[in-house]
C-alpha cells in the first residue's frame, strides 16, 4: 500500500477532496497537524507540570515506568 499526503490550502479544497475520496470509495485517514498554538499550549502545560513536580505537588513517572506500561 502507498501513502498519499494531501495538504489543501483551504477548507473548500479539503471538503472537495474528502467528497471525492468517499465517492471513489478510497480509504483515507485524517490526521490533524498540530498548530503553533496547540504546540505552545502543550509546552506551557508541560512547564506547569514540571513546576508542580519540583514543589512536590505532582508525582511524575520516569521513562522506565512509561515503557513498562506498554
Amino acid at each position: 500500500m502507498k501513502t498519499l499526503t494531501i495538504q489543501p490550502s483551504n477548507m473548500s479544497d479539503y471538503r472537495l477532496f474528502i467528497d471525492l475520496a468517499k465517492r471513489l470509495k478510497v480509504d483515507f485517514l485524517e490526521q490533524e497537524v498540530p498548530t503553533k498554538k496547540m504546540f505552545l499550549d502543550g509546552l506551557e502545560q508541560s512547564v506547569e507540570d514540571i513546576k508542580k513536580h519540583r514543589k512536590g505537588e505532582l508525582k511524575l513517572k520516569n521513562a522506565f515506568d512509561l515503557i513498562n506500561e506498554l
